[in-house]
């Protein structure tokens, strides 16, 4: 089922045990003020813990510069909707020990990518997979809506003078949660195939 913000802000307000509901994030009420508040700041930090199925992106990078510092032979722009960056896309199916090295820092004045890596085919246009910063709570699943919400409570519990005991609680429920909700994720993402080994194909 499709999910809106204010929904995800009521199902909060509901797990501290608040009898109030809002109808718009923009309504004069406290309970509206702190949710709109942290709402972004929950679901970027959300976004971020984990590689969501449903936030994943690629996309080809533009070169910033060579040797931007003594440790990296290139920089390369940041996807502007990006909320983490998992890893560079190389058509490897080994495990994470070929993956590519990176750090995300600062190239000049621009936020930048760093590595040693120049694309899989040597463009300099490497392919990066990473989290986007996906708004439209219609693309959330029911756990990760869950999780959502449990973080937003956790945040707005002492602006709205909630007991520490259940703010406390909340932030405990999101841990549950976003370990769920990890699960179900990983249960869509299938796993590349191992390569066969020579005693295999030879029984081929």
């Amino acid at each position: 089922m499709p999910y809106t913000s204010v929904q995800i802000c009521n199902m909060a307000l509901s797990y501290l045990g608040n009898q109030e509901t809002i109808s718009d994030l923009s309504e004069a009420s406290q309970e509206a003020e702190q949710c709109s508040l942290w709402y972004e700041p929950s679901l970027h930090g959300t976004l971020h813990d984990f590689p969501w199925p449903f936030a994943t992106k690629y996309q080809a990078l533009g070169k910033l510069a060579d040797d931007p510092d003594p440790e990296h032979a290139y920089a390369y722009n940041v996807p502007t909707d990006m909320v983490r960056a998992r890893r560079f896309v190389t058509g490897s199916t080994q495990p994470d020990t070929s993956r590519v090295v990176f750090t995300v820092g600062r190239y000049a004045s621009a936020p930048a990518i760093l590595t040693n890596w120049y694309g899989e085919n040597g463009d300099g246009a490497p392919t990066l997979e990473y989290t986007s910063r996906e708004e439209d709570a219609n693309f959330f699943t029911p756990a990760f809506a869950d999780a959502l919400a449990w973080r937003i409570a956790y945040s707005v519990a002492m602006a709205l003078s909630v007991k520490e005991s259940l703010r406390e609680s909340a932030f405990q429920h999101y841990q549950i949660a976003t370990g769920q909700s990890k699960a179900n994720a990983l249960n869509e993402i299938s796993p590349p195939k191992e390569p066969e080994s020579a005693a295999t194909r030879a029984r081929a």
